[in-house]
């Protein structure tokens, strides 16, 4: 029942702004933290189809989304 950020088929299709953690903040100084979906799979493991060997894929988290956790933490 929870979508997830900026999901643009499930959820709030508004992207995240900085007033998101700061409810307080002047408008003329918000700004736009997020566009994206905010889902990212940093690392998958799963057997290889053919030699049934564990495979590992990893793949850094995007600037986009650290730059947007940092700011709202």
């Amino acid at each position: 029942g929870h979508p997830i950020v900026c999901d643009h088929l499930y959820g709030d299709v508004r992207p995240v702004m900085r007033s998101s953690a700061d409810p307080d903040l002047r408008p003329a100084v918000d700004e736009v933290l997020l566009t994206r979906l905010g889902l990212h799979a940093h690392r998958l493991q799963l057997d290889h189809p053919i030699t049934g060997k564990p495979l590992v894929i990893e793949s850094p988290i995007p600037s986009a989304l650290t730059h947007a956790l940092q700011e709202l933490a």
